[in-house]
């Protein structure tokens, strides 16, 4: 040991040692050389040491780590939320995002085998040329691995951040039985989509006096003598995934009377409401939204709070529309393609039986229960500062609403305050998953996701249930919920909820659509259980409006 100090004496009187006591009095050494030269008795070490005890370190380490003991801890309350956690913790950097820039993305692309019959490509919905585009990267020629993807998918830097590729693409590359693993496929396209957009190049569409006008096409005749029809004007209500996607290929066909109704106060549909800030960026949906506007000679035109409604139904609004207000007139639509998609929120009439939440907020708000479609929207809507449709652009294809995103004056709406509390989330989907992460975001103490299956019969693609894990989101498999358990307010005020009854399931006695009957001599009282909660967030999934 002496001959140790006489050999090194400079490093070890200019560092700072650690030596943390440990709960058995005895102690344990933190840094090179300390338990040496505390077993010797060194007076340097006593001197220079920190005694700390093992508790405050565990402490200490809840600092640096993501998950619900960090959310008590948050300093500063802006506008009764806690600004600073909410702030932070919708920003994530996506698991598929490919760490290492360029560099990495054609080292991943250029493990690709480029398959004769490429088995990725054939699983992909949208039947992308995966093998063109990776080889364009591995070439770095992103602008060509970008025109690939867009040819066949207008809004594939969405899908490249969002698609389940373990089940589609990925799922069926020939190198996922390999050390390696299948070829990050989302985070390649996601890569190259963002260069794309980087690259700020305006949108092209084919020319109306293409040369190819007198060429026969596959369903007609040749696309001059259907000029006329061209400029017919079309209808696409909903401005979501398929409404934008719809409307882009009949630009890209020379269509120029293209409108797209949106009920909201800007477009992107669930990709934009529902898909909070953390999974798929804003800046990403509203350059998809901005190529389509943007796109050809302006074909495009989006207009704002125009909702689509049944005559029959009653409470309409001002600018709403029926099918007949849109096939008939002067300036008729030719055709109309309806893309709404499944807007409300699908809600058991047993276990609702009692209460409605589908669209009253103000009661969801006082009981503690809570939709999937209100809880991502607050969340979506603050995480990615949404327009609220009052603030203005400077006109445009989007009526100078703030719809298309780039309005100054935005006021976004608060998700719940969850801190401190235990939230109970119903369903086992990939909406229940996406509710479970926002409410840990919302500082909550614990969530749990509830469903009647086991758990190998998630319905969660496997990128959502390992997100939710990391999250350290808690799974109860085998229960299905009874009913809602509230707690009486004293002085006549509004109840809350305090707990969820459930009763066990046995996934084995049941055929794989059979349900429990509410006869109450399907079950006994042993197989009743409890659970507090102090919100409940109902995922069971979406429907389409009554009206």
């Amino acid at each position: 040991m002496n001959e140790l100090l006489r050999l090194n004496p400079r490093p070890l009187a200019n560092c700072q040692w650690t030596t943390t006591v440990a709960n058995d009095g005895g102690a344990t050494a933190g840094g090179k050389g300390v338990g040496l030269i505390a077993a010797a008795g060194s007076g340097l070490a006593r001197a220079r040491a920190v005694v700390k005890p093992s508790a405050a370190t565990v402490v200490d380490r809840h600092h640096y780590k993501r998950n619900a003991s960090y959310s008590e801890d948050t300093a500063g309350v802006i506008d009764g939320c806690a600004g600073g956690l909410w702030n932070r913790w919708w920003t994530d950097v996506k698991p598929s995002t490919l760490r290492g820039g360029e560099r990495a993305a054609v080292r991943e692309a250029r493990r690709c085998l480029k398959c004769a019959h490429a088995p990725c490509q054939l699983s992909c919905p949208t039947s992308i040329d995966v093998k063109s585009f990776i080889t364009s990267i591995a070439n770095q020629n992103y602008y060509g691995a970008a025109k690939t993807i867009l040819s066949d998918n207008p809004v594939g830097l969405s899908c490249g951040m969002v698609c389940p590729t373990s089940e589609l693409c990925a799922g069926s590359c020939n190198l996922a039985g390999t050390d390696g693993g299948p070829i990050n496929i989302g985070g390649l396209q996601q890569f190259c989509l963002e260069m794309f957009m980087d690259m700020a190049v305006p949108p092209s569409a084919v020319s109306s006096d293409s040369d190819d006008d007198d060429e026969e096409s596959e369903d007609g005749p040749p696309l001059k003598a259907r000029g006329q029809s061209r400029l017919a004007p079309i209808a696409v209500v909903g401005a979501g995934p398929a409404g934008l996607t719809c409307a882009t290929y009949l630009n890209r066909l020379g269509y120029r009377r293209v409108t797209v109704y949106e009920s909201g106060a800007y477009a992107g549909g669930l990709s934009a409401s529902e898909i909070p800030e953390y999974r798929l960026p804003w800046r990403a949906v509203r350059w998809e939204i901005e190529q389509m506007v943007k796109h050809g000679r302006g074909g495009v035109r989006l207009e704002y709070g125009r909702r689509l409604y049944s005559p029959s139904a009653s409470g309409g609004r001002p600018g709403d529309m029926t099918l007949k207000d849109l096939l008939e007139g002067p300036d008729g639509a030719r055709a109309v393609f309806v893309a709404v998609g499944l807007p409300e929120p699908q809600l058991p009439a047993d276990l609702f039986r009692d209460i409605d939440v589908s669209g009253n907020t103000a009661v969801a708000q006082s009981l503690g229960v809570y939709t999937s479609k209100w809880l991502l929207r607050q969340a979506s809507g603050y995480s990615k500062r949404l327009p609220d449709g009052r603030g203005g652009c400077g006109g445009g294809g989007c009526n100078g609403n703030g719809g298309c995103g780039t309005s100054k004056s935005v006021t976004a709406p608060l998700p719940p305050d969850f801190r401190g509390k235990t939230v109970l989330v119903l369903g086992a989907g990939d909406t229940a998953m996406d509710c479970a992460t926002v409410a840990l975001r919302c500082g909550a103490r614990r969530v749990r996701v509830v469903f009647r299956r086991g758990t190998p019969d998630v319905r969660a693609v496997p990128e959502e249930l390992e997100g939710a894990m990391r999250e350290r989101c808690e799974l109860v498999p085998h229960s299905q919920p009874v009913r809602f358990l509230f707690r009486k307010v004293p002085g006549g005020g509004t109840d809350r909820i305090r707990a969820v009854q459930f009763r066990r399931t046995d996934m084995d006695d049941l055929e794989p659509q059979q349900d429990f009957a509410d006869d109450e001599e399907d079950y006994s009282a042993d197989d009743l259980f409890v659970l507090r909660a102090d919100c409940v967030v109902s995922a069971f999934g979406s429907r389409l409006p009554k009206e």
